[in-house]
């Protein structure tokens, strides 16, 4: 009788894991999604800064990856990266299936011929380092004004001491750390010291020769101001040396509207 109580179960358990490794199969059926496909165009006049494009279909989510670029992640489907370096560098692209079959991967190669041009570029960030910038402090370190180098609207005699404290340090792979020694100036909130003035915890910066006004080289900022609260997000690069930078920005109307005049913003490095 026993050894047909043992023959019973094992015939049970045999009947169980038969059903389950049929479960388990079922749930592995099906196609995975197929590799995206995606190209990479040089910009016109720029050898160092590249449009990627993905051209999958049927997604729900991407994820760009950039080897050394600027930035170095993108959920864009169309997006600029920049390399500042001379080299290759590898361009992954994630793609997940809208109809959860999973998530397939795509990688090419770019290759960078020199670095970027301009000694500007340079002396922004201690040569492909990293570098600080404070606002001088100056009578005229910042000035507003219709147009550029305007101050008709308003010239700074002296700037606050929580203005004075400010960094903005560009990293050489196109992230900006802003450090307000613990309270900004928001020009958005009343001209007032802000203890809890709000910082994303990614700043991504990049560099284009001659795009700016005038054919000045601009610098773009991507979650930060730089200076003043309500300028911005484009900085063009009027004078630079080791220990000085003089930028022009539109303001940014802090009620969204579009820009009306131009700020003049001087800089000293910061130790």
């Amino acid at each position: 009788m026993k050894d047909m109580k043992k023959i019973i179960w094992s015939i049970v358990i045999l009947t169980m894991t038969i059903s389950c490794a049929k479960n388990i199969d079922y749930g592995l059926e099906g196609d995975l999604p197929s590799k995206p496909d995606f190209t990479i165009e040089e910009v016109d006049g720029d050898p160092n800064s590249f449009v990627v494009t993905d051209l999958s279909s049927g997604s729900f989510t991407r994820l760009w990856e950039f080897q050394n670029g600027i930035p170095q992640t993108s959920k864009l489907v169309s997006d600029t990266v920049q390399f500042t370096k001379k080299g290759t560098y590898g361009i992954k692209l994630h793609v997940s299936s809208s109809d959860g079959s999973g998530t397939a991967v795509s990688s090419k190669e770019v290759i960078v011929e020199q670095d970027i041009a301009g000694c500007q570029f340079a002396m922004l960030n201690e040569d492909c380092s990293t570098k600080c910038w404070r606002l001088s402090g100056e009578p005229g370190s910042v000035v507003i004004g219709p147009t550029p180098f305007s101050s008709e609207w308003y010239s700074s005699p002296d700037i606050t001491d929580n203005q004075a404290d400010d960094r903005w340090c560009f990293n050489e792979d196109g992230t900006l750390e802003y450090n307000n020694g613990g309270a900004s100036f928001s020009a958005c909130q009343g001209y007032i010291d802000v203890d809890d003035f709000p910082i994303p915890a990614e700043i991504n910066w990049s560099f284009s020769a001659g795009s700016g006004e005038q054919g000045l080289d601009r610098i773009s900022i991507d979650g930060i101001f730089m200076g003043v609260e309500d300028s911005g997000p484009t900085y063009d690069v009027f004078e630079i040396s080791e220990t000085k930078m003089v930028l022009l920005a539109p303001n940014k109307p802090c009620d969204g509207t579009g820009s009306t005049g131009w700020f003049t913003l001087t800089f000293f490095s910061a130790e």
